[in-house]
């Protein structure tokens, strides 16, 4: 069976959000206190933000590349399946639901249907695609 490759999710999003926490903590660190005038902004505790964003970014990977399989898994627990149900997931996207589904029956179908647009996912291929 071809292994499926459902890449990481809004990639461009974890790409921003790790060169937007690195400068935020870069610039912190340079630039601690920025006095205009009498006035003094202190901008050391963004390196938090820089952390934060950064951390965001770690977590979207890990779901991208674990969390969704595991909630995928729990969505299909809720079903009693017996092996032979024919399953219909429309909206597909690469079929992540429709292949969880699928790898539960014994002599069950499931069909998938979409409006599959590359631009919307990141290097997502199923290697046995045509």
């Amino acid at each position: 069976m071809a292994k499926i490759n459902y890449g990481i999710d809004a990639p461009h999003v974890i790409a921003r959000l790790f060169i937007i926490g690195v400068l935020v903590i870069l610039i912190s660190i340079a630039f601690p206190v920025i006095k205009i005038g009498e006035l003094e902004i202190v901008i050391a505790g963004f390196v938090w933000l820089g952390i934060s964003l950064i951390v965001v970014g770690i977590l979207m990977i890990l779901y991208s590349k674990f969390g969704k399989f595991r909630q995928r898994d729990r969505i299909l627990d809720l079903v009693k399946w017996t092996g032979n149900e024919k399953v219909l997931d429309v909206g597909t996207g690469l079929g992540l639901l429709m292949v969880g589904a699928a790898k539960r029956f014994t002599t069950g179908k499931a069909i998938g249907i979409d409006i599959f647009d590359p631009k919307d996912l990141s290097n997502n291929q199923w290697k046995g695609r045509s």
